[in-house]
């Protein structure tokens, strides 16, 4: 056995082919956006959903305080019992809309001032839509009634879909005990509207 020292292992480099081209460079990793639904408005959101609800209560209830029901002779419900379930429904759904339009984070509204310009906000759109619809039936030539009705009831819907997915944009949706009420709230809305809509036949 030879004493000479072993030559050197040959470089790295050396051991790739000539044509080899430099290592391809990792994949980016895509990244997750979570999207929304809706697009949060810290004032229009709940003076959409506080107007709408207040709305579609004034309609639906002064429907049942005109009509009579198809099941009955007599007017379903008088009117200072009208009146007492709209004003009772009108103020706990502005409440319920102030509370969770306050709950969307804004640098541009002080929480008094946001609460003042959606109160009044509200109270504006109710007269001003009463004032119109006032004013479109006298000048409508026949039985419109139901017509106007319709019309009013279907924008107080979509006022108030537009106007809770708006203010509820940022919250998570309601479990539990919360979802049930939810529940509900909607059925018997809906059964009320389709029993207004059955009286306007």
């Amino acid at each position: 056995m030879s004493d000479q020292a072993l030559p050197p292992p040959p470089p790295l480099d050396a051991l790739a082919p000539p044509d080899a081209g430099p290592p391809p460079e990792p994949l980016p990793v895509p990244i997750q956006v979570a999207l929304q639904g809706w697009t949060p408005r810290p004032l229009l959101g709940p003076i959409l959903w506080a107007y709408g609800v207040g709305l579609w209560a004034f309609v639906a209830l002064g429907q049942f305080t005109t009509e009579r029901a198809p099941w009955s002779s007599k007017v379903p419900l008088g009117g200072a019992a009208a009146g007492l379930w709209l004003l009772a429904i009108s103020v706990a759904v502005l409440v319920h809309a102030q509370r969770t339009g306050l709950s969307i984070p804004t640098e541009r509204w002080r929480r008094p001032m946001r609460i003042a310009i959606v109160t009044f906000s509200v109270l504006f759109l109710w007269a001003f839509t009463g004032f119109t619809s006032a004013l479109m039936g006298s000048v409508i030539r026949g039985n419109n009634d139901g017509f106007v009705t319709l019309v009013l009831l279907a924008f107080a819907i979509a006022m108030t879909v537009i106007g809770r997915g708006a203010t509820r944009a940022l919250l998570p949706r309601p479990q539990g005990h919360q979802r049930l009420a939810a529940f509900g709230l909607f059925a018997l809305g809906g059964l009320f509207t389709l029993l207004v809509v059955l009286q306007l036949g």
